[in-house]
């Protein structure tokens, strides 16, 4: 089966904006920061706080478990991850076999791949680290130890992952823009979220633990604080990504929608914000309807060519005429009128609500009181603000239609 037009020009598109190689040496090079910044931060975070001293510090650095805990995941991760994307590169490279397909399922699959194996890093981490200093530093670690050291390793996983995560999916964004993804993969209102509520719990984790090792005092109280404070910040993130979420909808129903998009997609294309992607929505929505009707006159066009010589086709034609100036313009009454240069006058043949008619509604002598008849003698199109003080606006149109 043959690739669309679309797909090669993707494919292309992508290849030429970032070459395999490159996106290989900086996806290797954010995964290496992602295992390798967290035992530094996280050992001199403990120092920090004074659960160990240097001497048990160097002690674990020293001896064979803890290097060989982070090397060994290093390692595996730096094996692993990169492997897992692999079609990215297939793909960048014009592989044979390669495709679009393949490409979404490995970007898909990415966020459980990294945070999957980033967590059990980080969950195990403190165990490794408490074993190591009491084999080998003397250290014995009692239940408040165990703790302050995982809410290192919570630490470090914000502090760390989330930064990196971010900067991952921005390569992801670069390497593969040109794929048609058919639905995000990382949402605008997710990353709200993850932002909302991971960086007020980073923060109030690290001034729990300086308040815990300037003062000493950590009660059920303490805790209890600062988890209220945590689900007020999840609570928090919650509205914000539902905001985002609400002004994202206009734009996200239109996500799968059949091309040309129908009109019933063009006309629910509604603001439901009054922030920026409220403003691009509304203008994206005149967009569409001035490329519809575009559209549809150039569809009048080939009708009108086709339809000459035949009345009844040109009478359809100039009906629709009508009507389509009618909508272009949002106006409640629309005139066809046109030029009879042997009565020397002008003939209404069609309107908003009448059939098209050859010999006319009403004919207005060229001499006489009439918007239409103006425009014609002055070659220039005219708006009326005011129509009872305008002298070229015929009174029976002010009274038949009520025109102000």
């Amino acid at each position: 089966m043959q690739a669309s037009s679309r797909d090669r020009a993707g494919e292309t598109g992508g290849r030429a904006a970032f070459a395999c190689a490159d996106f290989r040496r900086r996806f290797r090079w954010l995964i290496f920061f992602s295992w390798s910044i967290p035992p530094v931060f996280g050992l001199g975070f403990i120092l920090l706080i004074g659960v160990l001293t240097p001497g048990q510090i160097a002690a674990i650095l020293l001896t064979p478990l803890e290097p060989a805990y982070i090397l060994g995941w290093l390692a595996f991760a730096v094996w692993f991850l990169p492997r897992r994307m692999r079609a990215v590169c297939d793909w960048l490279e014009g592989a044979p076999g390669a495709d679009q397909e393949a490409v979404r399922r490995a970007v898909r699959r990415f966020p459980a791949e990294y945070w999957g194996t980033f967590l059990v890093y980080l969950s195990v981490a403190p165990a490794s680290v408490i074993i190591a200093a009491q084999m080998y530093a003397g250290f014995r670690a009692s239940a408040y130890d165990w703790f302050r050291i995982e809410l290192v390793a919570l630490i470090v996983s914000i502090i760390v992952g989330l930064p990196i995560f971010f900067r991952i999916f921005d390569l992801f964004g670069r390497a593969i823009g040109e794929i048609d993804l058919k639905r995000p993969i990382f949402s605008v209102p997710t990353k709200v979220f993850l932002i909302g509520a991971l960086a007020p719990l980073l923060i109030d984790t690290m001034l729990v633990q300086y308040y815990w090792t300037r003062t000493g005092f950590f009660s059920a109280e303490t805790f209890g604080v600062w988890l209220l404070l945590e689900v007020l910040a999840i609570g928090g993130s919650l509205i914000f990504a539902h905001s985002f979420g609400q002004s994202l909808t206009p734009l996200q129903s239109l996500i799968g929608a059949p091309r040309p998009l129908p009109s019933k997609n063009v006309a629910g294309l509604l603001p439901m914000s009054t922030d920026e992607i409220g403003l691009l929505t509304a203008d994206y929505r005149k967009l569409l309807q001035e490329q519809q009707l575009q559209a549809e006159i150039l569809d009048l066009n080939n009708r009108l060519l086709r339809s000459a010589g035949s009345g009844s086709g040109t009478a359809a034609v100039l009906d629709a005429i009508v009507g389509l100036c009618q909508q272009a313009l949002g106006a409640d009454q629309a005139f066809l009128i046109v030029h009879d240069p042997q009565a020397g006058d002008l003939v209404g043949v069609a309107q908003t609500g009448d059939d098209y008619r050859a010999e006319g509604h009403y004919r207005l002598g060229l001499d006489g009181q009439s918007l239409a008849v103006w425009s014609f003698n002055h070659a220039q199109t005219a708006q009326v603000d005011e129509a009872a003080g305008d002298e070229r606006v015929s009174q029976a149109m002010r009274e038949r239609f009520g025109i102000q």
